[in-house]
């Protein structure tokens, strides 16, 4: 169950972050890494890589700085 504080996020960081995980799909995609080669090299799941492209909150800054 995702908390409070990621269910009421303002629209302003919700923007953003879906702005900042559209920009690092593409810089993968001009990579022409696949998901699977991105989240070993960031050692993170898939699945949290698809999170942080569609811009959800709920993932650690830690682990986007760490695909960055």
């Amino acid at each position: 169950m995702k908390s409070r504080a990621v269910r009421n996020a303002p629209a302003k960081v919700k923007t953003s972050l879906s702005a900042l995980g559209t920009f690092i799909q593409i810089a993968r995609k001009r990579r022409r890494l696949t998901l699977d080669e991105c989240s070993v090299r960031a050692q993170t799941s898939v699945l949290t890589l698809r999170k942080i492209e569609k811009g959800d909150p709920s993932v650690a800054v830690g682990t986007v700085l760490g695909v960055l």
